[in-house]
């Protein structure tokens, strides 16, 4: 990302440097002067970049909506100033204050109610409030009686004049020079020298550990969206005087576009980098204008600037950004059950409301005037419009605000093919349709290639350059074709009566419609959903993700071709603005308050606001704004969405009354872990909890990880929190915290209720040092240590003792106080993180993996560390994975399970325990682990061996996989355990190539793929399942299943999918055999119509297992499968995945934390530690190797009497440190 940042900077700065030595050599094509105008006014656009690359970092959202909230203001200061004579001095800042409150107005009112919202719907969100405001920025003039379209004006300092050959610059752009440094110089001072500014700048980078600090994340937030406002107002008032101002729906992205460049250029992170090329495109844009006798050249430059900066971008290879670029609410119609679908009620329905649909669209040519006709074929083509926004954004999950601009150009295309060579109308539209297509794939690579909301700012650009530079007469006058004659089609049907146009209009509608759901029920329309549900695990089953996106994006793009051509045909000429940018966030708009998961809704949404804007025309971009925030605030799924919740109603009722029953069998999940009997202690007498937590179940969307937990830890206690990774024990901790809110059951902290608020709780001294990301790596570890004393700011002297009592502490951080601390060591950082805890002497400390990636030298200082904080009065409760390690430190534990609590006691007992410490880190002794399994009759082994040689990842100082050598032989079972930490996710990510290996390499088969993209490794027979087990939540489990046969499809044509050819329903009937028989055979026949998002977390783990089945790979990577399952599912698990090894004969490489599951499936075990390979061999050797033993349960020394330093008896037979041995 770094890298590629830089790439496009340098670039940019190449540019100005040839600039400014073309000044020297060719000064009458650059001169001086023009070069110096254009760095001053791109000192505005450059202020612009940074407002954006602000609110981009806060929010991590595109804010759309920034150019709108500049206009508001300057709108109202321009208009008092011209119309009413409002001093200019004054003018500019009532501009400034308008513009920081309406800032302040969009992030109270909007932005902080999509703060747990996926950063796409935000981005979305904006584009309402761009509508909102823009029409808000239309009415002004109208109340103010003044003009909508102001020219440069005159103000007081154009009394000031200075030649600069061949310029003369005024007042106006001194005042430019003057003012915008000025705020720059603040602007840095603030964000590098005050506390609010560290903490907006440590916000950006882990908002979370923030909260926990006790800093004040929404009102920082409110102080970013404030000063960005006031930037965006100053900025358009004070280039106004020279630039002027144009009102209009269109102007916010005009406005927009340079500082979007800018920002993408500086990837959305970097303000020095976006206020200089701000500047540098300031001086480009006037060189430009300077030399090119055509109007908006500089559009074409900025959408040139903006392609290159992503062709040159990286791919990001993180595991965290996955929700930046997906559109995950647009899930569509939740299918009608089998049973239902049958009753006579329901079929006669839908045939009624179909014949009525299609009757009322014959009705309309008896009953409309011509003009009406033409409006309704405009209405219609408008509906093409959003069906392929349905495509791209719905199913697609990407965003493309520049559709229009795409409809422009297959008008302009098909407009001439007719008027200047009378070509038939359907070559015409299959011209537009072609133009439409070839320019969704130009302007969609670079952007889709990389991950993000590219694509949304691309196709912004594209809009914005098509209507002011392509499709602008003073331009291309010869391209242009005026009031030609509509051709008569078939020699029968004379296009000019308004009539037979609508009927071809509503005719080409209609076929549309048919061959998109045509493509929705095949293998494209499936992948690209399932690319929009989960990228990942598409591109592990052989989906080419990049592909299919595109893929996505053209057939939109022919679509929106084909609306341009039957436009140009409705108006028989294209002019300036014909297809201006308001035009495609109107009909985005549309699409959004329809519903964008459906082809109905999209039409509907397409009906209600131009029936809004034909009733009220004034208020049309108010009420399409104000109908986008409240679809995505309140039904996510417009009025499709609305009109699907009454259709449920009714199928309910008519279910009743039918006797159907539609309850899916429980789910298992929240059964309790069987095997051993559960330990609680008697808590009589105890003394009153500090923390108090009762029943208390909480998960992650339709994943629940907690269920019914109960604790209860005492002032002054230390308590050690035990259990496998997937546990529970990190999501307990975050609900403590007010990080997650629970959905049952009630936590509170020192008597009072804790209901998410944060920073309230870090004030009355409850501290949770994070596990993992503790710091914020951005900054400095002297700046670390400062945001930590955050609610100590306000007394200098404490905030410098307690920073001086942690260097005292960790004397390794005074060594690297000015080191980042994302470059410091593992240990470094969790040294760092644990100094910010305890900054402000906390009541509670709650640690989150104290020993987590950590050498047993460093583990050992930290634990030294915590005795002594506890020894000081604080409370301690540490989460740990390494039983010594909580041993030595604690005087009661408590054990959870799959989410269950299945101890809680004094820690003497557990020497009496190591049942349990075996059941639940190591597995049980009874249940025959190491003993092998019976081997059933299997499919050969597929002669394909996975290796890994030396593989190696970091991130920043932390080395995850260190050199790692594994082999996994044809055929042969292979287990990977280590506690949390050890890095077996990221070695699967680095196998499978979603994250990129920084040494070694991978060898499949004998084939070096270690450059090979995941989809391609899924082609070569390498397979993948994840541990959060999401699958795609809005395809039905036939359709996830269909989606895993990409490797085995006969035919994947999207053109013989969509026309419903031969070719295709043959390989779609051969894929619904190959569906039925693994739902059958797995007992999955009851879900098969169910959306994957509504299972429960065992039955998605079957249908990921059939997804496997169905993949056929040779070698499949299985992450926790057990993660999330019932103790009786889990049992069952061992089988299911014997089935899946005997039906392909694939080799499996599987991370598991159940070990008894382990050790009677697996044929070898390979432990890590620390990124390493520590133990490699039978199950019962690993389980039994002392390193592996003491990398579980840890190595400690024992004092003379057999206790703990903290005076907790250690386990009995627990290994010493460099001392043989194993728990028995």
């Amino acid at each position: 990302m770094i890298g590629g940042r830089r790439g496009a900077a340098g670039v940019v700065a190449l540019a100005i440097a040839a600039v400014v030595v073309a000044s020297q050599v060719a000064p009458d094509r650059v001169p001086f002067g023009v070069v110096l105008q254009g760095a001053i006014l791109g000192t505005g656009t450059g202020l612009l970049a940074v407002g954006l690359v602000l609110t981009y970092r806060a929010t991590r959202a595109i804010n759309f909506a920034y150019g709108a909230i500049g206009g508001v203001g300057a709108a109202l200061a321009v208009g008092l100033h011209l119309g009413h004579g409002l001093p200019w001095a004054l003018a500019v800042p009532l501009a400034v204050a308008v513009g920081v409150a309406v800032g302040g107005a969009v992030e109270r009112l909007v932005i902080r109610r999509f703060r747990e919202a996926p950063r796409l719907v935000l981005t979305v969100a904006t584009i309402g409030l761009a509508q909102l405001l823009g029409g808000v920025e239309l009415l002004i003039p109208q109340l103010l009686g003044t003009n909508s379209l102001v020219g440069g004006f005159e103000t007081p300092l154009n009394r000031i004049h200075l030649s600069v050959d061949p310029i003369i610059l005024t007042g106006n752009d001194l005042l430019i020079v003057a003012v915008v440094p000025a705020v720059l110089a603040a602007l840095s001072w603030f964000l590098l020298r005050t506390e609010a500014g560290m903490a907006i700048r440590g916000i950006a980078e882990n908002a979370d550990r923030a909260r926990l600090l006790g800093i004040p994340v929404g009102r920082l937030s409110l102080l970013v969206w404030l000063v960005a406002g006031g930037f965006a107002a100053l900025t358009v008032t004070l280039t106004a005087p020279g630039s002027g101002l144009t009102i209009d729906a269109a102007a916010g992205a005009t406005l927009l576009l340079p500082a979007l460049a800018a920002a993408v250029v500086a990837d959305l992170e970097s303000l020095p980098t976006a206020f200089v090329v701000g500047v540098g495109l300031g001086v480009v844009d006037q060189v430009v204008r300077w030399n090119v006798d055509k109007q908006a050249t500089e559009t074409v430059v900025f959408l040139a600037v903006i392609m290159v900066a992503l062709l040159v971008r990286h791919r990001r290879t993180s595991r965290v950004d996955a929700d930046l670029s997906s559109w995950s609410i647009a899930s569509g119609a939740r299918p009608i059950a089998a049973a239902l679908r049958a009753l006579p009620e329901v079929r006669v329905t839908r045939i009624v409301a179909g014949l009525a649909v299609i009757a009322a669209a014959l009705l309309v040519p008896a009953m409309a005037s011509p003009s009406q006709l033409d409006q309704a074929s405009i209405w219609l083509i408008y509906g093409l419009v959003a069906v392929s926004l349905v495509v791209l954004t719905g199913w697609g999950g990407t965003v493309s605000l520049g559709q229009m601009g795409i409809v422009g150009v297959g008008a302009l295309v098909a407009g001439n093919l007719i008027s200047r060579w009378n070509v038939d109308l359907f070559l015409a539209l299959t011209g537009g349709a072609v133009a439409g297509g070839l320019v969704a794939l130009l302007v969609g690579l670079p952007a889709l290639r990389v991950r993000g909301l590219f694509l949304a700012v691309t196709t912004l650009a594209f809009a914005v350059a098509v209507d002011s530079f392509f499709l602008n007469p003073a331009n291309f006058r010869t391209l242009m074709f005026e009031d030609f004659e509509r051709p008569v089609l078939w020699q029968r049907f004379d296009l000019r009566s308004e009539r037979s146009l609508y009927l071809v209009c509503l005719g080409v509608l209609v076929l549309t419609l048919l061959l998109v759901q045509g493509l929705r029920r095949a293998r494209s329309g499936r992948a690209l959903i399932a690319v929009r549900d989960n990228q990942r695990a598409a591109a592990a089953i052989a989906v080419p993700t990049v592909r299919t996106r595109l893929f996505g994006f053209v057939v939109a793009g022919v679509i929106a071709g084909v609306a341009g051509a039957l436009h140009a045909t409705v108006l028989r000429s294209i002019g300036f603005h014909t297809y201006e940018t308001s035009l495609s966030l109107l009909v985005f708009s549309m699409a959004v308050i329809g519903g964008l998961g459906s082809l109905g809704g999209a039409l509907s949404g397409v009906a209600f606001v131009e029936l809004a804007g034909y009733l009220f025309p004034r208020l049309q971009l108010i009420i399409t704004g104000v109908g986008m925030l409240f679809v995505l605030l309140i039904i996510p799924g417009g009025i499709a969405e609305a009109a699907e919740r009454l259709r449920d109603r009714i199928l309910a009722l008519l279910a009743r009354r039918h006797g159907i029953d539609l309850t899916r069998a429980a789910d298992a999940s929240t059964a309790e872990p069987a095997g051993i009997p559960i330990a609680i202690a008697d808590d009589a007498g105890a003394p009153a909890a500090l923390l108090r937590c009762q029943g208390v179940d909480a998960g992650y969307g339709s994943l629940q990880v907690l269920f019914g937990c109960d604790l209860a830890v005492a002032e002054g206690e230390i308590l050690a929190l035990l259990g496998t990774n997937g546990a529970g024990k990190s999501t307990l901790l975050r609900a403590v915290a007010g990080l997650l809110e629970t959905t049952a059951g009630r936590v509170e902290f020192d008597g009072a209720a804790v209901h998410g608020d944060t920073e309230r709780l870090a004030a009355r001294g409850l501290a949770l040092m994070p596990g993992g990301r503790g710091v914020f790596p951005g900054l400095s570890v002297a700046e670390n240590l400062r945001l930590a004393c955050w609610l100590l700011r306000s007394d200098r002297a404490a905030t410098t003792a307690a920073t001086e009592r942690n260097l005292e502490l960790f004397p390794a951080l005074r060594q690297r106080i000015s080191i980042r601390a994302g470059e410091l060591s593992g240990g470094e950082q969790q040294m760092l993180s644990l100094a910010m805890a305890l900054a402000t002497s906390p009541r509670m400390l709650c640690i989150d993996e104290l020993s987590l990636g950590l050498a047993p030298a460093v583990v050992g200082q930290l634990v030294e560390t915590v005795r002594g904080i506890h020894r000081s009065g604080t409370t301690v409760v540490v989460v740990e994975q390494s039983v010594d390690v909580a041993l030595q430190l604690a005087g009661r534990a408590v054990f959870l399970e799959k989410g269950h609590v299945r101890f809680s006691g004094p820690t003497a007992e557990l020497t009496h325990r190591p049942d349990l410490l075996r059941a639940v880190f190591l597995g049980r002794r009874d249940d025959g682990a190491g003993a092998g399994h019976e081997e059933a009759e299997a499919a050969p082994a597929r002669g394909i061996r996975l290796e890994c040689h030396g593989l190696t990842r970091r991130f920043g100082g932390i080395v995850a996989v260190d050199g790692v050598d594994l082999a996994v032989e044809p055929g042969e079972v292979v287990g990977l355990i280590g506690h949390n930490g050890a890095g077996k996710t990221t070695l699967f990510d680095v196998v499978t190539g979603f994250l990129e290996a920084q040494g070694g390499r991978v060898v499949l088969g004998g084939h070096d793929i270690t450059d090979r993209a995941p989809h391609r490794r899924a082609i070569a027979g390498l397979g993948r399942s994840f541990q959060e087990a999401r699958l795609f939540p809005s395809l039905t489990v036939d359709e996830a299943i269909s989606v895993a046969l990409e490797r085995h499809l006969a035919n994947r044509d999207p053109i013989a999918a969509a026309l419903r050819l031969p070719a295709s329903t043959d390989a779609e009937a051969s894929a619904a055999v190959r569906v039925d028989e693994l739902v059958t055979a797995l007992g999955l026949r009851v879900y098969r119509d169910t959306l994957c998002g509504e299972l429960s977390t065992g039955t998605r783990r079957v249908v990921e297992l059939a997804c496997v089945l169905a993949q056929d790979p040779a070698v499949v990577l299985l992450d926790e499968p057990s993660a999330g399952m019932a103790q009786r599912e889990t049992e069952a698990l061992a089988g299911l995945l014997r089935t899946v090894r005997e039906q392909t004969g694939c080799s499996m490489l599987v991370i598991e934390h159940d070990m008894a599951l382990l050790s009677s499936l697996c044929d070898r075990l390979v432990a890590l530690e620390l990124g390493a390979v520590i133990a490699e061999g039978t199950p019962d050797a690993v389980l039994h190797d002392p390193r592996v033993v003491a990398s579980y349960l840890g190595g400690g020394r024992s004092d003379s009497n057999g206790a703990g330093p903290n005076g907790s008896a250690e386990l009995r037979g627990s290994p010493r440190v460099g001392t043989p041995g194993s728990v028995v």
